[in-house]
């Protein structure tokens, strides 16, 4: 089953358009979401996906309409409770943008764990940096 979460291109959002680029594929069982542009945490809650069951992602290329809300939805999520390693699959860069995501949420991160007793979020988000060819062939 394929849900199409965002389907326009480019970042700018026009009055009752379509949301950028985000897609969740179902296939035996397994939930893996396809770019994470930006709308892509209430298009999730839309067709009530709970953002616990988070486990797999893939960014497709580095263009802000399909990872702008990669680290909003992982930290949202977070929030609501994921206690679960995420698996995020995409291109060399993304390893250096969830490093500077955590930075920029670190006051909040910090006060979270301490005094919400939450998991580390650093622990549970693994990002797989993928070479071209490793998927698309040389």
């Amino acid at each position: 089953m394929l849900f199409l979460l965002g389907t326009k291109g480019g970042p700018a959002i026009r009055p009752k358009g379509s949301m950028p680029s985000s897609s969740l594929l179902i296939l035996d069982n397994q939930k893996i979401l396809v770019d994470a542009g930006l709308g892509v945490s209430k298009s999730l809650t839309e067709i009530n996906f709970n953002l616990n069951e988070l486990s797999n992602i893939f960014i497709t290329h580095l263009h802000s309409d399909h990872y702008l809300e990669l680290g909003p939805l992982i930290h949202t999520a977070w929030t609501a409770g994921l206690k679960k390693k995420i698996k995020v699959f995409g291109p060399k860069g993304l390893l250096d943008y969830w490093k500077k995501f955590l930075s920029s949420m670190e006051i909040d991160i910090k006060n979270r764990e301490k005094n919400e007793g939450r998991i580390k979020l650093k622990k549970i988000v693994k990002i797989i940096p993928i070479k071209k060819h490793s998927i698309w062939g040389k």
